[in-house]
């Protein structure tokens, strides 16, 4: 199978693909195993062909890394010291 017809079978859901794997990359431990740099410039070769869309693409990676970002926040934030007043 080409990597055409995987994208075309997958659709939308190459976006939701793209994202969980930005957002993992990006969380706490996960990102040591999961290849979230490759996925992302994969898309961003087959946008390039046409196959996605640039924009909603570059909206889903963005909103994946932030995701990530904040929930990798979260626990060292409310398990760590707190603030002096």
């Amino acid at each position: 199978m080409h990597l055409n017809g995987v994208i075309e079978a997958a659709g939308w859901w190459s976006y939701a693909v793209v994202f969980v794997l930005t957002a993992s990359e990006t969380s706490a431990f996960i990102g040591l195993l999961v290849p979230g740099e490759t996925a992302i410039l994969l898309a961003a070769a087959v946008a390039g062909r046409g196959e996605l869309n640039a924009f909603p693409l570059t909206a889903v990676v963005v909103a994946g890394a932030v995701t990530g970002d904040s929930l990798r926040r979260g626990p060292g934030y409310r398990s760590g010291p707190r603030p002096c007043r």
